[in-house]
């Protein structure tokens, strides 16, 4: 039987420690005002979330959209972006001094799909 000391690892889908230039906002509610977006990296990502750095403070609880950028090309030469949609689910801070930023992702879509040029060796690629 587990000690109460020891956690375990809850995740669903496998984490990839990718830095991927990622750019998040909160998500426009009605027709208030635009928030700004924030340009930041990822430490990690999977299929069902993600963990960014941060200077500004999130809420837990925000809804968020965010685009992350893809090391590949779609076969015009143009980058591959997936647009997301989550929520905030923990803030932790980082000893850089950062925000560490951990949101699920509630859905997403590719830029271009029937366009992509996946290498055979890109899911490696992520794992380095």
């Amino acid at each position: 039987m587990p000690q109460a000391s020891e956690s375990r690892d809850q995740r669903k889908f496998r984490r990839y420690s990718v830095n991927l230039p990622c750019t998040v906002k909160p998500k426009k509610v009605r027709r208030g005002a635009e928030r700004a977006a924030l340009q930041t990296k990822t430490l990690d990502v999977s299929q069902g979330g993600l963990f960014f750095t941060a200077k500004a403070d999130f809420k837990i609880g925000t809804k968020i959209e965010c685009t992350l950028r893809l090391p590949i090309k779609t076969a015009r030469n143009t980058p591959v972006t997936i647009h997301c949609r989550g929520e905030i689910v923990r803030v932790v801070p980082l000893e850089s001094g950062a925000i560490g930023v951990g949101a699920t992702i509630k859905s997403f879509k590719f830029s271009n799909p029937a366009q992509l040029r996946i290498p055979s060796k890109f899911s490696d690629s992520l794992e380095k």
